[in-house]
């Protein structure tokens, strides 16, 4: 997993130069985690293989702090939001980078995409939207049938999200630092989500579903994998040619 991690940081870094000025670099990626708990009954059939499939990652002053217990998705991807979300469509922010602030959600320290009332890019049912109030927090590992963890939020297991936001900087010795205090950027990443649900999701979110889960660089990650297996391709080739070489030359000398 860590080198998985570094390798899309890196490949990142590469082509957003502007990120290595970030003192604080978040990637959530979805289709790296655990597919740990489990969603509501009527939302099953939308998380088949669990409902946290995202690894929630910091990089803070180089060094590399993460978990495999957290979800990019809402409990309920493009749903009415008549039970949870005060009669709105549900929205799932849109892939992409964006900046995040300390916040305060229902009175626990929290990160949130744009500052205040900043509109960030979502899908709804109605297709290209915006929402405020995008935020990053805890959860419990299973979705609870009176209570939705996500109605647009990316959230990620409660014990290991209060001590990776220690490191970044939301809090120091358990305190709340305060409110809209700049963190740096998050990067909202779906390419590593398997074929198969990539397919589910593709027939749920409809015309909208590269918005949601194709990458700013096309499939970045799997770009540079695809590369480095060329690259290892060749050195295979050039060594294989090496050794027929010098056994064709071992054989006319015994001859």
């Amino acid at each position: 997993m860590k080198d998985k991690l570094l390798h899309i940081y890196h490949t990142y870094l590469n082509n957003y130069s502007e990120l290595k000025k970030e003192s604080a670099l978040i990637l959530c990626i979805e289709g790296l985690g655990a597919y740990t708990g489990m969603a509501r009954k009527e939302c099953m059939s939308k998380h088949p293989n669990g409902r946290m499939g995202a690894v929630f990652a910091a990089f803070v002053d180089g060094e590399l702090y993460y978990t495999s217990h957290a979800s990019t998705l809402p409990d309920d991807p493009q749903g009415s939001g008549e039970k949870f979300n005060d009669g709105m469509p549900i929205p799932t922010v849109q892939k992409g980078i964006y900046k995040v602030y300390s916040k305060l959600h229902k009175g626990r320290p929290a990160l949130e995409l744009g500052l205040g009332q900043e509109k960030i890019p979502v899908i709804r049912r109605s297709g290209l939207s915006t929402s405020t109030g995008i935020n990053i927090h805890r959860r419990t590992m299973d979705d609870l049938p009176l209570f939705a963890w996500s109605t647009g939020c990316i959230t990620v297991l409660e014990d290991r999200f209060t001590r990776i936001i220690e490191k970044i900087g939301v809090t120091k010795d358990g305190k709340y630092l305060g409110d809209k205090r700049y963190i740096g950027k998050v990067i909202i990443d779906r390419t590593l989500i398997n074929s198969d649900l990539q397919l589910l999701y593709h027939n749920i979110y409809g015309s909208c579903y590269e918005h949601v889960f194709k990458n700013e660089v096309n499939n970045i990650y799997n770009q540079a994998l695809k590369q480095e297996n060329e690259i290892l391709k060749a050195e295979n080739k050039r060594i294989k040619s090496i050794c027929s070489h010098i056994k064709r030359d071992i054989e006319e000398v015994i001859e």
